[in-house]
């Protein structure tokens, strides 16, 4: 017999760790290319150009994914995902 209370335990633990990770990669990506932008253009203005750039990207992305999801139907779409991913 498994315990399943240790299993669970490890791995919430191990997405709590994975997620927090990954956010604090983000925010230090996020951050350097606000820096780079700066320091390419020599213009304090273009900081937030590569975040809104990401931000639509993503926002075009998300669009394109949902009507696929429509399309082809969520099951297949998910699976889909899952292959390219």
């Amino acid at each position: 017999m498994k315990d399943y209370t240790r299993i669970a335990r490890k791995i919430t633990w191990v997405l709590f760790l994975s997620q927090g990770l990954s956010s604090a990669g983000f925010i230090a990506a996020f951050t350097v290319n606000a820096l780079v932008a700066v320091d390419l253009t020599g213009r304090t203005a273009m900081a937030g150009v590569p975040g809104a750039l990401y931000v639509v990207g993503q926002a075009c992305g998300a669009l394109v994914w949902g009507f696929s999801m429509e399309w082809i139907g969520r099951r297949r779409a998910l699976a889909f995902g899952q292959v390219l991913g």
